[in-house]
This record gives structure tokens, sequence and C-alpha cells, in this order.
């Protein structure tokens, strides 16, 4: 790991302080899991960014916060890479208490170490209004990578166990390639980071329906198009053969039940 991608989860424990210089000395740090750990170390950050990480005493520069990390160890902040801000507590995010949202950060995330979390499905307006209050500083918080609204944004998926999101409603598809790709585009405007979509999804206990490969391709293409990354929701052996067939770079999920399945090794 290089070290300005060292992640200090100091910057979540309390008030904002990316803008100003922050130094921890007396560390242990493991700058990656391969590498031996560094003895009674001085780290130096500046404006959220590792600056200097040395074995000798810095003088901290005037108004710098210190902390002294004896026992401590530093490490790279850890990464959650499929959780969704779609809780009621999130909403109008662009307007909320910014105490009251960083509490609900740090009791869902950065208290157990989180820094960077994929957001594989949200409300676009909520999630990109979060990260961008975060990014200001004005909220610690963890780096939001985020899939926006995912696609189809027709199909909500009545999932085994929990009710439908519109009464129990069989919702369809999207019935052409232009309305996935009008779909993809407007999570693009938003500011998503990547793209989500159901390659099968539950409308009903042991239903699932499967997307139409041209379909699936398109929001594939789209995605690649603008350099983004696509998971996919494939739900059965189906959805998985449609996101393979498509082209797609990560299974967001197993199906349900994982021994539904079975694929052949590639030769």
């Amino acid at each position: 790991m290089k070290l300005r991608h060292l992640l200090l989860l100091l910057f979540f424990i309390g008030p904002p302080i990316r803008a100003q210089d922050l130094v921890v000395d007396r560390a242990t740090v493991y700058a990656s899991p391969a590498a031996p750990a560094i003895q009674n170390a001085t780290i130096v950050t500046h404006s959220g960014k590792i600056a200097k990480l040395t074995r000798h005493p810095v003088a901290p520069k005037k108004n710098a916060t210190v902390v002294h990390c004896d026992g401590c160890v530093v490490c790279a902040g850890f990464w959650n890479t499929h959780m969704h801000f779609t809780e009621p507590k999130w909403n109008d995010a662009a307007h909320a208490r910014a105490d009251r949202l960083a509490t609900q950060l740090q009791e869902m995330l950065t208290h157990s170490g989180f820094t960077s979390v994929v957001d594989t499905g949200s409300v676009p307006a909520n999630t990109t209004a979060l990260r961008r209050r975060i990014e200001s500083g004005e909220i610690p918080g963890p780096r939001i990578y985020t899939a926006g609204g995912p696609l189809p944004d027709a199909c909500h998926p009545v999932l085994p166990g929990r009710p439908s999101p519109r009464s129990g409603a069989q919702l369809g598809q999207p019935e052409t390639e232009a309305d996935v790709h009008a779909l993809a585009e407007r999570n693009l405007a938003y500011g998503a980071d990547l793209v989500k979509f159901f390659t099968g999804s539950y409308v009903g206990r042991g239903t699932v329906v499967t997307i139409k490969l041209p379909i699936a391709r398109r929001a594939v293409e789209d995605a690649h198009r603008h350099g983004e990354p696509v998971f996919a929701h494939p739900s059965n052996a189906a959805g998985i053969r449609v996101a393979i067939d498509s082209g797609v770079d990560v299974l967001a999920h197993a199906p349900i039940p994982p021994t539904a399945w079975t694929m052949r090794p590639v030769a």
C-alpha cells in the first residue's frame, strides 16, 4: 500500500480536522499487511493526507493537533464494499443536522474502522449530498463510492421474508435498452461512481425475473464507456449467467440459496 493511501482512523473519532495538520507520534504503524511494523513512528498529515512517516521526532507546526499514541497501532482504514444508505434516517441529507449525520456515520461505519465504503444502491440525491458534506470537512465520515439508484430502477425486488416496497406489487424490468441508458445517464449526472443492476430480481416468494441479455449488455456498455465498474445482483443461476454473458465486473450477492446453482470450471 502506498503511503499516501494510508488512512488514519483518528480522522473519524472527533470533530473535522482535515484542514489542519495532525501529528501522531510514538505509534506502531502497519503500512500494509505484508510489511513489518514500524515501531515508535511519527506520522504527519496535512489536509487529510499523510505528508510524512518517520522514526524521528517532528516539531509540529503552529496550530497542529498532536496525538501521543503510546501503545496504539495505526493501520490502513477498512473498506466496506457492500452497504446502503437507504434507511429513513439518511433522508434529506443535504439539510439534516450535521451532528446527527456524524453520529449516524460513526455508529454505522467509522466506529468499526470503515474509512471507505461502497454504497451499492440508494437514493442518489441523499447519498451524494452526504458525500459532499463529508468531503467539505463539515462532517467526519468515510470516503463514499456510490452506485446511486440501482438499475433497472423500475424493478424493486421483493427479498424473501421482506414485504414488497409497493404493497406486494409485482414490478417489471425496463422494456428497452433506451430505458436502461436513460437511467444510467441520470445516475451519472448525480455523480455515481459505479453501476449496480439486477440481472435477476425477486418479485415474489420464489419468483425471479431475469433481465433480458441485450438490456444487460447495454447497461454494462454504458457504464464501461464512462469508466465505471458494474455490480450485479443475480438472485439465481440464470441471473449469474446473464451477468457473466453481459460482462458484469462484480457479483454483489450470491444466489439464494447458494446450493441452487453450480458452475462448470472454465477450461
